[in-house]
């Protein structure tokens, strides 16, 4: 005779329930620690993720991590005072603003921007709407007391200028636009030697 037949009903009812109940504290653990499992690939997932970032971030960085400080209004969506990594171009800049306004001289920005031109600390870059040049131009503000303006300035008027000849000229307009006339030096568009012969005849607004 087996275990089992020598067994009455009862005594083999409470083998059941033990048998069971083992049964679900198997179940229990192996959940427990399917449980654990994931939570630790999870954080462990999240810490490569951060570091991903952080590593990301730091490359989009300029080297140096320095930063400029640019104004750019006008024709516009997003006139702004703003902050851009070094070595940012006039493009960059008009981007962060939005990008140009509707009534943006694209016409004048073709012709006078160069959007490629690397952004300088301080800088005031002003984007026209439709018209407005050619009012300025009409009121002569192209020069002011006698003094040309860089920023407006076609190559005929600033060829005029002593030692201003084509070439020259078409690199004060390919590097427009000036928050002020020393930018020609620090942009190296003119010489020190010929700036101090023509700072007084120029102006940049």
């Amino acid at each position: 005779m087996s275990k089992s037949d020598s067994e009455g009903p009862i005594e083999r009812v409470i083998d059941q329930v033990k048998a069971a109940k083992l049964e679900a504290f198997l179940l229990v653990c192996g959940i427990i620690f399917l449980l654990v499992g994931v939570v630790f690939i999870f954080y462990q997932n999240n810490d490569a993720s951060d570091n991903s970032i952080q590593i990301l971030s730091e490359g989009n960085e300029d080297e140096t991590g320095e930063l400029l400080v640019v104004d750019i209004s006008g024709a516009v969506k997003e006139p702004q005072v703003t902050r851009l990594p070094a070595n940012s171009r006039i493009s960059d800049a008009i981007l962060k603003a939005g990008g140009l306004a509707q009534d943006a001289d694209l016409e004048f920005v073709s012709k006078n921007l160069n959007l490629a031109a690397k952004v300088t600390d301080g800088a005031k870059i002003y984007i026209p709407a439709k018209g407005e040049v050619q009012a300025i131009t009409d009121t002569s503000s192209t020069t002011v007391s006698g003094k040309v303006n860089v920023n407006t300035a076609n190559s005929s008027q600033l060829e005029a200028l002593a030692g201003i000849g084509p070439v020259t000229a078409s690199k004060i307009i390919n590097n427009r636009p000036y928050s002020s006339v020393e930018e020609l030096i620090s942009k190296k568009v003119l010489g020190a030697s010929t700036f101090e012969k023509l700072k007084d005849q120029l102006t940049a607004f």
